[in-house]
């Protein structure tokens, strides 16, 4: 049991330093904490109050220690219980990529597109690159639509199952209209 409090406490600590990164010169794109599994789940939380200007690439707000930290060290947590748990999802290892949202609409849609192009963007293996190159004889001789390849999840890529948040109503709407066009399904 004290394996796995420590465990979850360095990623936590991890997750701090990525999403807590200096906020004077951070802009809203590119925090995130990827925990590998077989498949995953996105998350959307409000680690930094909304911009204080309104325009595209605005910096966050000051960290929100008590609603959008708590909420990143509960999923760890959650997600680290489940994973350690054998009977719960049978072999399979439950992975997340958690985002800041940082309590903003077109934040929390940045962040959605990010995770949808991640999700529906092909990882490519070896494998698929030395049937790209063979792409026309491999389609002839084993018919259409087939190449015979097989896809890697190594490469950070699993399947993206759902996406919890963001908080706001406002921002929740928006992230919905986008993950329904491809059938992602949000939990807010």
């Amino acid at each position: 049991m004290a394996a796995r409090v420590t465990g979850a406490l360095a990623a936590v600590a991890a997750v701090a330093a990525v999403m807590l990164a200096d906020t004077a010169t951070a802009t809203n794109s590119g925090e995130r904490a990827l925990v590998v599994g077989e498949v995953r789940f996105g998350a959307l939380f409000a680690v930094h109050g909304a911009p204080v200007e309104a325009r595209a690439g605005s910096r966050c707000g000051a960290v929100r220690e008590h609603y959008g930290i708590q909420r990143v060290e509960a999923t760890l947590l959650a997600l680290d219980a489940i994973n350690a748990d054998a009977s719960l999802l049978q072999g399979v290892a439950l992975g997340a990529e958690l985002r800041d949202s940082c309590w903003a609409p077109p934040t929390a849609l940045r962040q959605t597109i990010d995770l949808v192009r991640d999700a529906i963007t092909p990882a490519e293996t070896a494998d698929d690159a030395d049937h790209t190159r063979n792409q026309i004889s491999a389609n002839c001789s084993q018919g259409p639509g087939t190449l015979g390849g097989s896809r890697s999840i190594s490469s950070g890529r699993a399947p993206l199952l759902g996406v919890l948040g963001p908080g706001a109503s406002s921002a929740a709407m928006q992230v919905q209209n986008l993950l329904q066009l491809f059938s992602i399904p949000q939990v807010v």
